[in-house]
């Protein structure tokens, strides 16, 4: 099997939680980074080696060095789209980012799988956005901002194994009820009216996970592929796919 042994982190969240069940559904041994005890029974359950740390810490190197580490999976991030001090936020997309970059670096991998965000295409209002976009050149929020730096960080990083940026769009679907979820479920449930008249492009975390996992299998080098279920004016596709 290619990419035996994979490294994620993120495992726990809206999308890692997903997709980390395909992973080893389909056979993959996995590593699992985890800085609490509180998702110890699912890791045990799915036959999950946890890996004690966070994105930022030193020694992880060590730890996964006779682990014979075939592919990371960083779906690790912070999303915090008004906050007063966006500091952590920055540091934990950009600074995080790299790290495990540099981690790919030090243990050997083969393919490095990152989440990113559709926020980073950037593209102008009332255009539909794809993976050539041109970003507009100001930022919307913050998040935008700590996501563009730190997947432009990422391209020009000096990598010794195969790199694939995944952009998802808003990801939507059971797990997810905070931020965006909270606004569409405050709404669909007539509890407020909307806060914003807006246009939201969503994929389905369904969608998202096959996405992801389709970006190991067939993800080309140094390409970012846009995943996104629909836009709430008109259905289009996502786009990876075997190619």
């Amino acid at each position: 099997m290619n990419y035996q042994n994979i490294f994620i982190t993120g495992s726990t969240g809206v999308v890692g939680k997903p997709l980390i069940r395909k992973i080893v559904e389909n056979g993959h041994n996995v590593y699992a980074l985890s800085r609490t005890n509180l998702h110890n029974e699912f890791f045990k359950d799915l036959n999950i080696t946890k890996i004690e740390g966070d994105i930022l810490s030193d020694g992880l190197q060590e730890k996964l060095s006779d682990k014979n580490i075939n592919a990371i999976f960083h779906v690790a991030g912070v999303n915090q789209m008004c906050s007063k001090n966006p500091e952590h936020m920055f540091n934990a997309n950009i600074k995080g980012t790299i790290n495990m970059l540099n981690l790919g670096n030090q243990i050997g991998i083969e393919k490095f799988i990152y989440t990113s965000s559709a926020v980073t295409l950037g593209e102008k209002l009332g255009t539909e956005g794809n993976e050539d976009s041109k970003h507009r050149g100001y930022f919307l929020s913050k998040y935008e901002e700590s996501k563009f730096l730190a997947e432009e960080e990422a391209f020009k990083f000096k990598k010794e194994f195969d790199f694939v940026s995944v952009n998802p769009s808003s990801v939507q679907g059971p797990g997810r009820v905070s931020g965006t979820a909270k606004l569409l479920i405050s709404t669909l449930s007539k509890k407020y009216p909307p806060l914003i008249k807006n246009h939201l492009s969503v994929v389905d975390i369904d969608d998202c996970t096959s996405g992801h996992y389709n970006a190991l299998a067939y993800g080309k080098n140094n390409e970012r592929y846009v995943l996104n279920s629909f836009q709430s004016t008109r259905r289009i596709k996502y786009f990876i796919h075997k190619s």
